[in-house]
């Protein structure tokens, strides 16, 4: 209902600061109930991107969720604040030849069951998507006809990622001139090429796309899997299968460093 809209703020805590256990939700709001979730990274973000959470909550007719990890909630800075900085883009979709209408219902069980999780697959998910699209929530940051090297980051990570480029001598733009592409994932899930609002380089078949989260690895991949020359994909583990950053707590600067020390490795584009 675009009058409505629901949104489920979840808290966590991959260090174990103020948990008993460190913990990841990805996994569950992907593969078990099929939630939309949207990754702040600074306080900026919170504020826009829980405006857009409510937004595509009514957009695409599921629950939302807003991921909080400790160190963007336990942080602080300055933002800008306007009623006019996020203006959301809402999107229609077409379910079974027909426009699609969200309709909630209390009806759990039966044949209504069914149509819920057929609407759930085929159309508010394909919505979701469509709305990251066209509201720009995933971006190519950085990009050239020369890239060579895709770094997907998304959450405070990104943020994370591009201050150690520039500890390694890469700033905001010799990354680019250095053939290598930085984009950031504020919708997690669900997650497509064609979720991004720009759509990717199409050198992308020589890119090697480096991750951090299993989660967003696995989307990775099974984006480029179909592509006759699909390009390398790392994450925890390198070329030779060896741990390319711990894969226990939290990676923070050891998989930036990693990612950003093969970039520099790389050399300028031939």
């Amino acid at each position: 209902m675009r009058t409505g809209g629901a949104l489920a703020l979840v808290g966590d805590d991959p260090t174990a600061k103020s948990s008993p256990t460190p913990g990841a939700s990805e996994s569950v709001a992907a593969a078990a109930i099929m939630m939309p979730m949207l990754y702040p990274g600074d306080v900026q973000e919170v504020l826009d991107l829980s405006q857009h959470a409510v937004a595509l909550s009514r957009s695409c007719g599921l629950w939302v969720a807003l991921k909080m990890s400790t160190t963007v909630a336990d942080g602080s800075g300055s933002a800008v604040v306007s009623p006019d900085r996020v203006q959301p883009v809402m999107v229609d979709i077409e379910l079974d030849g027909r426009p699609y209408v969200h309709r909630p219902s209390t009806h759990m069980y039966g044949a209504r069951v069914m149509e819920m999780e057929h609407s759930m697959v085929y159309g508010r998910m394909r919505a979701a998507l469509a709305y990251a699209r066209a509201n720009d929530v995933n971006r190519i940051t950085l990009r050239t006809d020369a890239d060579r090297i895709g770094i997907i980051s998304t959450g405070k990570t990104y943020f994370e990622m591009r201050q150690t480029l520039q500890g390694l001598g890469l700033d905001d733009q010799e990354p680019a001139a250095a053939g290598c592409g930085c984009c950031m994932c504020g919708c997690r899930i669900p997650w497509r090429v064609g979720s991004f609002g720009s759509s990717p380089p199409d050198c992308r078949r020589s890119l090697s796309w480096r991750t951090s989260v299993p989660s967003s690895r696995l989307f990775v991949k099974d984006e480029l899997y179909g592509l006759p020359d699909r390009p390398l994909v790392l994450g925890k583990l390198d070329e030779d299968g060896k741990w390319l950053v711990p894969i226990h707590a939290e990676p923070r600067h050891r998989v930036h460093r990693a990612a950003g020390r093969r970039a520099v490795a790389q050399g300028p584009p031939r």
